[in-house]
């Protein structure tokens, strides 16, 4: 258990980069070729956008690395709809070295999720540990774990972690749902929090409750110049992940460099997907998912306006200097593919039960 403490100040909100990649549409032992347009998904893929952002911020106490306590202020930065009524929670988190309210944050991720009906925020947190061995499970759930509760919450009217801070919002209802959503790091932080239960609100306020998650550009093990630096085994394989699996998806570019096994990988980069997500789909496969939408899709580089699925294949490499989460055809509400943004913000939306 972390230990927490009182704190005081403005809490910086953090984020955590999301890399999604391509879409061809498949399904498990199914074969698709790299050339096979984006598959346009019916249901929820199809449901127009109807809410009408507005932004807000906030604070929670985040996880200080130096310490391993709950202690450090943060910011949050949110959006959440005008018209009237309660809405499910969706929060995102930046990868490594991120920034939690740029401008694609804010102008492109965060209006994506509350036109699908989620107040949606932002969280800053400690993400500047480089990649490698710093990076590891702890830090991950440490992370993950001050987001979700803290020991003072609702203590003498506080409310210290993220998801209190969120849940008591007039406009959300997180017993209808909170899901989890970044990149990089921040995909794996987000896959962490289903290992830690809120801590229990007043009587008069729902209890929160995880349901999804979609995490862009992740896997169990990470490399730097062909060798292994980064071991997830016991947090990110489907063996040692806390969640549902018929309630994840998951999107990496087909060229992710940072997760793919050096000279062994197969065509189509599948083979981190397959181990985080315990899904398995003939070589080579785009997209491989299930009947509700759930497993997991790459990105290849025909269905970006760059050509670059890549770690962070979200980002604009066409602009000068490259702006992160902001790549054309992923922001795009047209894009019917899986990996679009605006898709994975529907298929997040399904989740939640009406």
């Amino acid at each position: 258990m972390i230990a927490r403490h009182r704190w005081t100040g403005i809490v910086a909100a953090g984020w955590i980069a999301c890399a999604c990649d391509a879409a061809s549409s498949g399904s498990p032992d199914a074969s698709m070729g790299p050339d096979a347009p984006g598959l346009v998904d019916a249901g929820p893929d199809a449901a127009p956008p109807v809410y009408t952002p507005v932004p807000f911020a906030g604070q929670y106490a985040a996880h200080r690395v130096l310490t391993n306590r709950c202690d450090r202020a943060m910011n949050i930065v949110g959006s959440e709809p005008a018209e009237p009524g309660r809405y499910p929670v969706a929060i995102f988190l930046v990868g490594t070295s991120g920034i939690f309210d740029g401008p694609g944050i804010v102008e492109h991720v965060l209006p994506a999720l509350t036109k699908q009906g989620f107040v949606a925020a932002s969280l800053q947190y400690e993400n500047s540990t480089l990649f490698g061995a710093a990076q590891n499970c702890s830090l991950y759930q440490d992370n993950a774990e001050c987001m979700v509760r803290n020991d003072a919450d609702y203590v003498d009217g506080e409310r210290r972690s993220a998801i209190a801070q969120l849940c008591g919002r007039a406009k959300a209802d997180c017993s209808k749902g909170v899901v989890v959503l970044g990149h990089s790091q921040g995909g794996m932080t987000a896959l962490q929090t289903f290992r830690f239960t809120p801590a229990t609100p007043p009587a008069d306020e729902p209890m929160p409750k995880l349901v999804a998650a979609a995490p862009m550009g992740v896997g169990a093990a990470g490399y730097l110049a062909g060798i292994r630096v980064i071991n997830l085994d016991a947090c990110m394989t489907a063996d040692t992940i806390v969640i549902d699996k018929s309630r994840l998806l998951i999107v990496n570019g087909e060229h992710d460099r940072y997760f793919s096994v050096p000279g062994v990988e197969p065509a189509g980069n599948q083979v981190p997907l397959e181990t985080v997500t315990g899904r398995h789909c003939a070589v080579p496969s785009w997209d491989c998912r299930g009947a509700t939408g759930d497993g997991w899709v790459l990105v290849q580089p025909s269905e970006l306006t760059t050509g670059l699925a890549v770690h962070d294949y979200m980002h604009d490499h066409g602009a000068d200097p490259a702006t992160p989460f902001a790549e054309p055809n992923w922001i795009s509400p047209d894009t019917t593919a899986p990996w679009g943004l605006y898709s994975t913000a529907r298929w997040l939306r399904a989740q939640i039960p009406e």
